[in-house]
């Protein structure tokens, strides 16, 4: 690939699969994969690219943190861009190089978890002693149904993951507001976590889990 890039309006890295042998550099904010794995066919605008569940194995081999490859496996699940049966695959055709951060996200994807969050908080329940909730659980209310990041059903209490990018508009907001009455009023207990907190202060919010759950 060659051209005029200019930083991404979203600050975020471009990440680019070449064959294996070509050795371009990294620069900036692109990122460059060699691999010995048939790239595909795909064109878009001109460019070959790979598909969605390719590109979202391909970037945890080279990713430096755990929570970027939560990130991108959340990320194409939520926007409907692949499924778990096209990440399965693609996993098994990079044989021994999948990492084990790809290897967990993939598993708790299967649990049915579906953004960082909620790795986050079951990190927390898994380092309290806490049992393994539901994820992403279904609950049914007088005004309609709603999903919990996590839900004991024989304790009737449910957990939130509540990430920094939501919840910051008035809508938002107000739409959360009226998602969390209608859960109250079912007689869930529901709890509330910041990301940053469940990072921070992960003991605080296992012990309070633990009161709630009445363990």
């Amino acid at each position: 690939m060659r051209g005029d890039y200019r930083q991404p309006a979203d600050g975020g890295l471009v990440e680019v699969s070449v064959p294996h042998g070509r050795h371009l550099e990294s620069t900036g904010f692109v990122v460059v994969h060699q691999t010995r794995r048939p790239l595909g066919d795909q064109v878009v605008s001109g460019l070959p690219v790979t598909g969605a569940a390719r590109a979202a194995v391909d970037v945890p081999l080279s990713a430096r943190r755990r929570q970027d490859v939560e990130h991108v496996v959340a990320d194409v699940l939520q926007k409907e861009l692949t499924d778990l049966a096209e990440l399965a695959a693609e996993t098994r055709a990079v044989g021994r190089l999948v990492t084990p951060w790809l290897r967990q996200t993939l598993t708790d994807a299967l649990r049915g978890m579906r953004s960082v969050g909620e790795a986050d908080l079951r990190r927390v329940i898994l380092a309290a002693g806490l049992p393994e909730p539901e994820w992403n659980a279904a609950v049914s209310t007088p005004f309609g149904a709603f999903h919990l990041d996590a839900y004991w059903r024989a304790q009737q209490v449910g957990a939130e993951a509540d990430g920094t990018a939501f919840h910051l508009s008035a809508r938002d907001w107000q739409a959360d507001l009226v998602r969390q009455n209608a859960v109250h009023v079912t007689g869930i207990r529901l709890m509330r976590f910041p990301v940053p907190r469940l990072r921070s202060a992960g003991q605080a919010c296992g012990r309070e889990l633990w009161a709630a759950l009445g363990l």
